[in-house]
């Protein structure tokens, strides 16, 4: 899908470098093909996604990787922060026409992806509020 607004980090596995690029929205209309095991909310003739390119620099060549874990909604307007050369951290954005404040770890490898997301049980801890458009 062609978007605007999503999250892209290089990362570095078994010493290759990646580009990946997650959600963000884009015209409903573009025809093409939904990535597998990926979600679209539509809001007029926008829709958002939550799907998961990798872009290997030394091939030039574009995947799709497994995901597995707590994969995020059709989300855009976050932050994606590596963490290691083989993990990142996503927080808040907007998901359909809310704000959020949630928090996924993403571990990466050559062929897949594990989200993991973190909440703030029983709001034991003082939790970011909710924000979309930000920066790390």
């Amino acid at each position: 899908m062609m978007t605007s607004l999503p999250g892209m980090i290089a990362i570095k596995v078994n010493g290759e470098d990646y580009l990946v690029v997650i959600g963000g929205r884009g015209p409903s209309s573009n025809n093409t093909p939904p990535q597998p095991g990926a979600q679209y909310n539509e809001d007029d003739d926008i829709q958002s996604c939550n799907e998961v390119h990798m872009y290997r620099l030394k091939t030039g060549e574009w995947t799709s990787p497994t995901v597995t874990g707590d994969r995020p909604p059709p989300i855009d307007q976050f932050t994606l922060t590596s963490i290691t050369n083989t993990t990142a951290i996503l927080f808040g954005g907007e998901t359909g026409n809310r704000y959020s404040n949630d928090v996924y770890v993403f571990e990466f490898t050559d062929t897949s992806v594990k989200c993991k997301k973190f909440s703030n049980p029983g709001g034991s801890v003082q939790w970011p509020k909710k924000t979309s458009a930000h920066s790390s």
